[in-house]
């Protein structure tokens, strides 16, 4: 037998591997409608419209239609989150899991994409970190 097989037995005795299986979070689903597809679709065409002409008239529609799809999946989203918790055996447990839920979205990314360089944008990451080391 070789050292190395030894060796791992040895430690595979002494220090068993131990057998782990993750928990899947399941996170809380929201089910889009065909309503609330066209209601995006909508708005994107509204917003698009105004960031062509530039027309006030525009930019209320796109507005309108905006906050329409907004109240639309605020609407969902609270039906899916009630219908959670009256599916739910432990309701306390699905009340904490929707609130963990609203946090980690609620997280934003904070990483510097872009900096003003020498009165010069620049997008190159390592320019970026080169600049700030300074």
């Amino acid at each position: 037998k070789s050292f190395q097989t030894i060796t791992a037995r040895t430690l595979d005795h002494a220090c068993p591997k131990k057998r782990t299986s993750t928990k899947r979070k399941s996170k809380l689903k929201i089910y889009y409608d065909e309503e609330v597809m066209m209601m995006k679709d909508d708005f994107l065409r509204a917003h698009y419209k105004y960031e062509m002409t530039g027309n006030e008239s525009d930019r209320i529609t796109m507005i309108t239609k905006n906050k329409a799809y907004d109240i639309k999946l605020r609407t969902l989203k609270r039906n899916s989150a009630a219908e959670h918790i009256a599916q739910s055996n432990n309701k306390s447990k699905a009340l904490w899991e929707i609130i963990n839920s609203e946090k980690q979205n609620k997280l934003s990314c904070s990483s510097l994409s872009s900096l003003e360089i020498d009165g010069k944008i620049e997008n190159n990451p390592y320019l970026i970190a080169e600049h700030l080391n300074l």
